[in-house]
């Protein structure tokens, strides 16, 4: 209960009281007075119970870090077929075609991504084949990752709104790095992989918060903004954990330390492409970018790159990120 509802009611209470006979002013002030300090003494208990609660799941989420005793979900059965199957030189356009069609949802979902005005073509596709060969391979990998991650993680039962804005800071910084792979001639798939995986700690961090709350069992649910802050607290500690726990190498998880800005970016092709995406999705979505003309989005592109130590002609970086925000609201659109 805030002050304004507090002299709500005592104006209630006044009026109460004057109706009433029989009695002096000085009752009617004196009981007024002990309401009053009564409602002080309840909102000020509730704060209290409120920080501990707070301070409580602070500790709570410290102690399963520790412990790594994190309730982590296997990688999708889809996800490790396409990773294997990226990292074999051998495999063909049929395998990954067999993939798809073995879910019809994916199929579905492969066709709209196909006839999208990101990929669309002079004529409407409608077969797997020819969706493949418009998309490509890279491209079929990315929607498959994309839609599995998307379906099984990217879910909160506290806050939507939050876990919405990581999957789109996370597809966007994706998108970005797919890209970027492309143009270093690097693999499409395990980067894009890595970079959409790049924020996971904060989710499961933010799904730590609605386990812990259920044990509680109360009514009280911090405010979202507290919630955000201590997910992104623990983030980066918790998406090293959960890379680790499902098998990526150390390049990878090191690859996932670029989002802390404050420190410096490991020297690995990876690690630099993936910082550099981070850095410009964030710029991106926070719509910081809106204001600035084509001069001074080529001076913040360029800018970025030299804090990621990556070298790509302005242009060249220009037309990269126009294409990868195409893909990312196609992508965006199929993964809601």
């Amino acid at each position: 209960m805030d002050n304004t509802s507090i002299f709500k009611k005592t104006i209630d209470s006044i009026f109460s009281f004057i109706s009433k006979k029989n009695e002096s002013e000085e009752d009617i002030l004196k009981d007024l007075h002990q309401k009053y300090q009564t409602d002080i003494k309840n909102k000020e208990e509730q704060k209290a119970e409120q920080t501990n609660i707070k301070i409580d799941f602070i500790e709570y989420l410290s102690g399963i870090i520790k412990q790594q005793s994190l309730d982590l979900p296997m990688l999708p059965t889809i996800i490790t077929k396409i990773i294997s199957l990226s990292q074999n030189k051998n495999a063909n356009f049929q395998q990954f075609a067999d993939i798809v069609k073995a879910d019809a949802s994916m199929t579905l979902k492969l066709l709209q991504l196909a006839n999208s005005p990101a990929y669309r073509g002079i004529y409407e596709v409608t077969d797997i084949e020819q969706a493949i060969n418009r998309v490509g391979i890279n491209g079929v990998q990315a929607l498959v990752i994309s839609v599995s991650l998307r379906g099984k993680l990217y879910l909160s039962t506290v806050s939507q709104k939050i876990a919405s804005g990581l999957w789109k800071k996370a597809l966007l910084t994706a998108t970005l790095t797919r890209n970027l792979a492309k143009y270093f001639q690097q693999n499409e798939s395990s980067f894009y992989t890595v970079a959409l995986l790049h924020n996971i700690g904060e989710l499961f961090s933010l799904n730590e918060a609605a386990n812990f709350l259920k044990k509680r069992k109360g009514d009280f649910i911090p405010e979202e903004n507290f919630i955000l802050r201590v997910s992104q607290s623990f983030g980066l500690r918790v998406t090293r954990i959960i890379l680790s726990k499902w098998g990526f190498d150390e390049t990878q998880i090191g690859a996932v330390n670029t989002q802390d800005e404050d420190k410096k970016t490991e020297d690995s092709i990876l690690s630099r492409v993936v910082y550099f995406s981070h850095l410009v999705s964030k710029a991106i979505l926070s719509g910081r970018l809106r204001e600035l003309d084509k001069d001074g989005l080529v001076y913040f592109y360029d800018s970025m790159m030299r804090s990621a130590a990556l070298d790509i002609k302005s242009q060249s970086t220009s037309i990269l990120i126009t294409q990868s925000l195409r893909e990312f609201q196609a992508f965006l659109e199929l993964t809601k």
